[in-house]
């Protein structure tokens, strides 16, 4: 992942809740649940919205090579980025 991402991996944000868009009028929201060797994600609670309508779709599986663009609220992520940098700060290594 890139430096942008404070060092960041896919897996540090279990648990967030994400905004995939899978194309020009189509969105799903829902909260990653987990993510396979092929960075795939898994999201619960998903609401999916596109330009004719909202509709709830609970526990749904997104090919990674569908995603177009991963967002998220700038607050969670930062939360997410110091609660990482915190527990980094606190590994020490063992002799």
């Amino acid at each position: 992942m890139s430096e942008a991402s404070g060092g960041l991996v896919l897996e540090d944000f279990v648990g967030a809740t994400l905004r995939i868009c899978l194309g020009p009028r189509r969105v799903l929201k829902g909260v990653l649940v987990a993510v396979d060797c092929h960075a795939n994600y898994l999201l619960d609670k998903v609401v999916e919205h596109n330009e004719e309508m909202v509709r709830e779709l609970g526990l749904v599986s997104v090919p990674s090579k569908s995603v177009v663009s991963v967002k998220m609220d700038s607050s969670q992520f930062n939360k997410i980025r110091d609660e990482r940098i915190s527990i980094k700060g606190k590994m020490v290594k063992d002799t």
